[in-house]
């Protein structure tokens, strides 16, 4: 839906039954947000490269309340929620997660692929999640 946002808010925002492909920092809801999303969601397929995310890939603030139930594919940092965040609490993941990178320092799961900051809170995930280096919250 978004490919770069600054700041601000996504809220209240569903995809569904759809098909995004792109190369780098690929999402349903938004590739790149230095802001807050809250109560999103994503049941449609997810497939790039590098820097993947079911609903986001990298999230700079508050995301909460987000569900990736859509089938998530990559080569490297492949993840079914939220592939870089802080700050992340009340998110599920029920979809599908796929890596093919042969890279140690690939970073893949189905919450979150890499936590720099804040509180993770109340987070789950029931889909499989494949590839090398592969966490399954």
């Amino acid at each position: 839906m978004f490919g770069y946002i600054d700041r601000g808010t996504i809220k209240n925002l569903s995809i569904i039954d759809s098909y995004i492909i792109g190369e780098n920092y690929v999402g349903s809801i938004c590739g790149y947000n230095n802001g807050t999303i809250i109560n999103c969601t994503n049941s449609g397929q997810v497939k790039g490269e590098n820097n993947v995310g079911g609903v986001s890939v990298y999230n700079g603030k508050e995301f909460s309340n987000c569900t990736n139930n859509g089938k998530v594919e990559g080569t490297s940092n492949v993840v079914g929620v939220c592939g870089y965040a802080s700050n992340v609490s009340e998110c599920s993941n029920f979809g599908e997660v796929n890596s093919t990178s042969k890279d140690d320092a690939n970073k893949i799961g189905g919450v979150i692929g890499f936590f720099y900051s804040g509180i993770i809170s109340n987070c789950y995930n029931e889909g499989k999640v494949n590839g090398k280096n592969a966490d399954k919250f």
